[in-house]
């Protein structure tokens, strides 16, 4: 009876797909050439669900699971925490200040090059032959792009490594998948609306909506020195805002847009790390597992849905009208990779706090570079604004390095 309901909505939802995807797309191409956000977003969405709906039926159904091979009885090697610790002693004080260093030009280098390579993609025009002048408008191709060489890397070290077979159902990195395309994608258009360097310095106050839903939601409680460290950063980004004069020329409903998709990326950023967590925490596989895991699925989901939306059509065809577009697609995704890579070692090596160090770092050089170089303007109070927040961010990172000394194994977060 299960697999009778299970095939019914699996039609269903087949059709209904291909309604939406084949039919409504078209006609939202006749009424505008552009179509807003928020009607490519439902067509990225439906084509997603076409997609994660039959790989859970099949995930969830004992009897297409057992031909398929997907209930295996799980094995779980205990990792070797004295042999690592043993290991790690070995390591002169002088040989991790090298590695520590080596970790934050990599981050520095990885994630600074995607930085400004994302800005170049989704604001600036490319120039045709003939010396017109367009936007690249999907920002979905661009994660495709990211994911692909991900899974391809991440798949050759595990081919090598002997660690292919992840015992962990394709359908449970579905979800995660689905929310860190979905963040990358509201990253991307948010872009469209608002400059860089204010999508910078917003995603560096992530922690105020993190107590605010921690509080209301799990009655979690906090220090003083916490609500007190979060009012500062919110006096900081307000300087910042009130220090980045407004364009003339962009109206109320651009700015709502930006705003929404900014915060939007917040939400789907902390939904894929706290599936992430428990995904670790109950299947135990490795960073790199992970990592292919989550790239499988978001290359399969994105690929479908370009496919449908006509995306690959219209991103080859921008590519043959502008060449120099593929050498910032490669170079964007090599950056993105490597940065993952980087994240894995660093947090591996010397544990969260220090990486939230580097990346804080970082995204105060990133506001810095695309200041420079895409000649956003800031006055002074904005720049006493972000000396605020990073300071306030960098304050917090020490303080719980001193506390967290303790710990014996960094949690595993925000591994893609």
């Amino acid at each position: 009876m299960k697999c009778k309901e299970n095939l019914i909505l699996f039609v269903a939802s087949i059709t209904y797909a291909f309604i939406i995807s084949v039919v409504a797309k078209p006609v939202a191409r006749l009424i505008s050439d552009n179509p807003s956000w928020i009607l490519n977003l439902s067509f990225i969405v439906t084509t997603y669900f076409l997609v994660i709906l039959p790989i859970y039926l099949i995930g969830t159904n004992n009897r297409f699971a057992n031909f398929f091979g997907l209930h295996q009885e799980i094995e779980y090697t205990e990792v070797k925490k004295e042999e690592t610790q043993n290991n790690r002693k070995e390591d002169s004080r002088k040989s991790k200040y090298v590695k520590l260093l080596m970790c934050f030009f990599a981050l520095q280098a990885s994630y600074l090059t995607w930085g400004i390579l994302q800005e170049k993609i989704m604001t600036t025009d490319y120039v045709k032959f003939d010396g017109t002048k367009e936007k690249f408008r999907d920002s979905q191709f661009i994660v495709f792009i990211n994911r692909v060489l991900a899974f391809t890397l991440s798949g050759i070290i595990l081919f090598f490594q002997g660690k292919l077979n992840d015992r962990t159902p394709l359908y449970q990195y579905s979800f995660c998948s689905v929310s860190n395309i979905l963040s990358s994608w509201f990253q991307y258009e948010a872009l469209k609306y608002i400059s860089f360097p204010i999508q910078v310095v917003a995603k560096s106050c992530k922690v105020i909506p993190v107590m605010v839903v921690s509080t209301a939601v799990s009655k979690k409680s906090y220090k003083k020195s916490d609500y007190f460290l979060a009012l500062i950063i919110s006096l900081g980004m307000i300087a910042f805002l009130n220090g980045v004069p407004s364009q003339s020329d962009v109206s109320t409903a651009t700015t709502i847009s930006g705003v929404i998709l900014l915060i939007s990326y917040l939400g789907a950023d902390s939904f894929t790390s706290s599936w992430q967590s428990q995904l670790f925490t109950t299947y135990k596989q490795s960073e790199i597992q992970m990592m292919f895991g989550v790239n499988t699925m978001s290359v399969l989901l994105t690929t479908v849905s370009l496919f449908l939306t006509d995306g690959f059509m219209y991103s080859f065809s921008f590519m043959e009208r502008h060449p120099i577009f593929i050498l910032d697609c490669t170079l964007t995704a090599i950056a993105s990779a490597s940065g993952q890579f980087a994240i894995f070692y660093t947090i591996a090596e010397f544990g969260p706090m220090i990486f939230a160090l580097l990346m804080t770092l970082r995204q105060g050089l990133s506001v810095l570079l695309s200041c420079i170089i895409y000649n956003h303007v800031i006055e002074p109070v904005g720049i006493l604004g972000v000396v605020i927040i990073f300071s306030a961010l960098i304050y917090k990172g020490t303080t719980s390095e001193k506390k967290g000394k303790s710990v014996q194994s960094p949690q595993k977060d925000e591994v893609v």
